[in-house]
This record gives C-alpha cells, structure tokens and sequence, in this order.
C-alpha cells in the first residue's frame, strides 16, 4: 500500500508540476471523518497538492472546526446554520444530530496551516505570498513542491523569487532525505 501511496503522489506531483488542473474525488476526503491517522494524513496532502479553490474551501473549513461528515459520509462545511458539500458547495439538508465534526490533532492542524501557506503563494497581495513564503521556509514539507513550483513559474519580483528557489531547494532537499529514509527502511 505505501508503495501505492508514493506512486499516487509522485503522478498527482508531476500533474501539478505540469499545469495540468487536479480535481479533488469524494472518495479522497472520506478518509478525513475516520479515525485512521495515516488516512486521513493522505487525504490531506492530496487536498492540498490539488491546490485548487476547492481545497482552500477544505482547508479553511478544518483551520476553522467547521468541517462535519454525515451519516452518509459525505463531507460537509458548515456555514452558519447550512451545511454544503466540500467539494460541489451543493447546500446538503442535514440534522445536526446526523452530522460528525472532523478533528485534527497538533500534526494535522500543522499540515493544514502549511497548505493554506502554500496556497497563498499565488495571491495577488507581495505582502501575502512574502509571509507565505516565511511561514513555508520552517516547515519545508515537500507536498508543498508543486505548489512552490507553480508560485516560482510566475512570480514576478526578483526578491520573492529569489526566496522561492531557497524554498523550492529547500523542499527539494527534504524529498530527497525522506525518500532516502524511506528507502532506508524498505
């Protein structure tokens, strides 16, 4: 399975990489309502390799507490007394009694900080991609890559391009170790 895991995301890395747009499948965010915490740590770099709106709505709604699964185990957002679809935004009718909120620990919490870190290296704000880049220069998660790479592609201000490639090798370094570690315990 981990095997599996590694090739999914190196495809879902090199189709970011490529430009080619990543659609976020239900069956991807139904691991974040169970208790399994490697699952839900998948489902979680793949929503945030997406990079997309729909994952900046996820990520927001678990920053937030106000991501819930039903009954049913679909996975809702919470806006003030409606609850919609993660991923369509399709108002759901649910009883609240029907509805599990979904908890992160510290670790989870962490990933999803650096994911809306790493989608913020696209705004339109300097101000907003140079604190974004900050936050992601201590973390150097490597999931981040394609967002990264992506952000380099088109930043236009030498200075934060500059600090996009230290981050970018930064990044670049910690795939390396991690897949030597990896390789390491076979």
């Amino acid at each position: 399975m981990d095997r599996w895991f590694f090739r999914l995301l190196a495809a879902s890395f090199w189709l970011a990489a490529s430009g080619v747009a990543l659609a976020i499948a239900p069956e991807q965010i139904k691991p974040l309502a169970e208790d399994d915490f490697d699952a839900k740590a998948q489902a979680l770099e793949q929503i945030i390799t997406a990079g997309d709106e729909v994952a900046k709505r996820i990520l927001e709604a678990l920053r937030d507490e106000r991501l819930y699964a039903n009954k049913a185990g679909q996975i809702l957002i919470q806006d003030g007394e409606s609850y919609h679809d993660a991923l369509t935004g399709a108002l759901v009718e649910s009883k609240t009694d029907d509805l599990q909120s979904i908890e992160f620990n510290n670790v989870l919490r962490e990933k999803v900080a650096t994911g809306l870190a790493g989608l913020q290296l696209i705004a339109p704000n300097r101000s907003v991609r140079a604190q974004a880049i900050q936050t992601l220069l201590r973390s150097g998660d490597p999931v981040l890559k394609p967002l990264i790479e992506k952000a380099r592609s088109s930043e236009t201000d030498s200075a934060l391009r500059a600090e996009l490639d230290q981050l970018w090798a930064s990044t670049a370094l910690r795939t390396q170790i991690l897949n030597a570690e990896r390789k390491r315990l076979g």
